[in-house]
């Protein structure tokens, strides 16, 4: 199991252990009690009772006193390449030098979307920068002391919602069998 299960599996279990457990902590199993149930929301819950017990409690054991935390490093056998791609259809007016971007979609494979708003919001937000550095950054240096002179906005235009109108985005979700969190 990836690194963020088994920190997580750790917390669930420490948790387990504590005489502060509510019964639906204590009975979950440490690899489907966050993921698999039907409503996560009671365990949630219970887990920051369990943790605010383990620090204000002093007469628990003390392997189970303290922040309820863990941490998990793991190097995994085999890479994971992630593959996606966008597509850019773009209308040049080479009298006056402008592009306006026309059509613009996107495809990335994300793996387990947790949050999709949040998603959409950093990938649109990823395009917006690459739109940015690619039609607007005017990288230039003064040529007797080599001083960059576009260290700032100040300096070039940052891309505005007029040209980062609404973009086609979808995430792919295809899981690789070879992470648990695939």
């Amino acid at each position: 199991m990836p690194w963020v299960g088994h920190a997580t599996d750790d917390i669930i279990d420490r948790g387990a252990r504590s005489p502060a457990s509510c019964s639906r902590l204590a009975k979950s199993t440490s690899s489907s009690s966050v993921g698999d149930t039907e409503s996560p929301a009671p365990i949630a819950r219970c887990i920051f009772e369990v943790a605010t017990a383990a620090v204000a409690r002093k007469d628990l054991p003390e392997d189970l006193q303290g922040l309820l935390a863990a941490m998990s490093d793991q190097t995994l056998p085999v890479a994971s390449f992630p593959y996606g791609t966008q597509v850019c259809e773009v209308e040049v007016d080479p009298e006056a030098g402008e592009v306006e971007i026309v059509r613009y979609a996107a495809v990335d494979d994300v793996g387990r979307a947790i949050n999709p708003l949040i998603l959409y919001g950093q990938t649109h937000g990823g395009i917006a920068q690459g739109v940015g550095q690619a039609l607007l950054e005017n990288s230039y240096y003064e040529t007797q002391s080599g001083q960059f002179l576009a260290a700032s906005f100040m300096h070039y235009a940052m891309p505005r919602a007029t040209r980062c109108r609404s973009w086609r985005q979808r995430s792919a979700k295809y899981p690789r069998r070879r992470t648990d969190l695939a």
